[in-house]
């Protein structure tokens, strides 16, 4: 199997997918081998049980990171030291309930959503003895270690799923699982952030916790918290107090947050739903939809502030957006 063969070229996006079903049964653990030894690590995989080898991953590159997002069959993987290619360090977290790993002749148990950053540059193994989805983040040594106070510690002991600053990094890059592509200049951003929220959970240097606190712990909440405005977009009583209060954060923390961006929660959250109500004026799903039923849809509880609001946006009525898309305003 050349190499071509085995690798999957990125798509438009940058993301490279991969699945070890596309190859013979017999030539899986050749090719995964091959794929995440390019991307994230070359290590020796083996089934665990009577279930084949069968890996599906989506790797994404964040300048000098990769990020795996990827379900499996039980699997085994072993570094030996034949195949250590470089000094990197990987963060890996899955749901399994329980798992193990094994790396400086210490082998720790984990559990659900719990993770452990590991040494491309030291012999170890991992067994992960069900299906599982889990994440992958592969970092240089060089730019995560300068933040961490201790980054011998930091190396292969359990991080446990209830600590803060991993859960704010695993949803944050779960976010960027499916974003667009990123400008380079975001991209670098985005890098930081990681590499900030990485620090803190491992254990950050004072001066690498207050430039998080400042950067990427805001960026991660943020981000968060946008999300969780989404999910609730319809409901006409959403409040920088509930939202505040659903993340465990002060009101006027979450109004700094917006400050930060040159907006305001309330600012946001007219936008979100005015630009909700205009993609569904468009689309041809809701052609049959009343203005009112899309106003109230998306959060709106007053119809002719709406209207008012809509105008200021778009330069036009609602009603004036339907008909230029060709649908009637019932």
């Amino acid at each position: 199997m050349d190499d071509s063969e085995l690798l999957p070229a990125a798509d438009d996006t940058g993301v490279i997918r991969f699945s070890s079903a596309a190859y013979p049964e017999h030539r899986r653990a050749e090719a995964c081998l091959e794929f995440f030894g390019r991307t994230i690590v070359g290590v020796e995989f083996e089934p665990v049980g009577e279930r084949p080898l069968n890996i599906c991953a989506t790797i994404r590159g964040l300048a000098d990171l990769q990020i795996s997002f990827h379900s499996s069959s039980g699997m085994a993987m072993a570094l030996p030291p034949s195949m250590i290619r470089n000094d990197n360090v990987v963060l890996t977290s899955t749901n399994l309930p329980a798992w193990q790993s094994s790396q400086f002749d210490r082998e720790i148990s984990l559990g659900r959503d719990d993770a452990v950053l590991s040494s491309n540059c030291d012999p170890g193994w991992q067994i992960q003895p069900r299906p599982l989805q889990g994440i992958a983040l592969c970092m240089p040594r060089a730019a995560l270690f300068p933040r961490v106070e201790r980054p011998g510690a930091a190396l292969h002991r359990r991080l446990p799923a209830q600590d803060s600053a991993l859960r704010l990094l695993i949803r944050y890059l779960n976010a960027l699982r499916e974003s667009p592509p990123l400008a380079p200049g975001l991209a670098r951003v985005a890098r930081n952030h990681i590499l900030d929220l990485a620090a803190v959970a491992l254990g950050a240097t004072p001066d690498a916790a207050e430039q998080a606190r400042q950067r990427g712990v805001r960026a991660a909440l943020l981000r968060d918290i946008k999300g969780d405005i989404e999910t609730q977009l319809a409901d006409g009583g959403l409040t920088v107090e509930r939202i505040a209060a659903r993340h465990r954060l002060t009101t006027r923390y979450v109004q700094r947050l917006f400050e930060a961006e040159g907006s305001s929660f309330t600012e946001y959250l007219r936008n979100l739903r005015l630009t909700r109500a205009h993609q569904m004026l468009k689309s041809p799903r809701t052609y049959g939809w009343k203005v009112s039923a899309i106003a109230y849809a998306v959060g709106f509880n007053d119809l002719s502030y709406f209207n008012r609001a809509f105008r200021r946006r778009f330069g036009m009525a609602p009603g004036e957006v339907r008909e230029q898309f060709g649908a009637w305003n019932y």
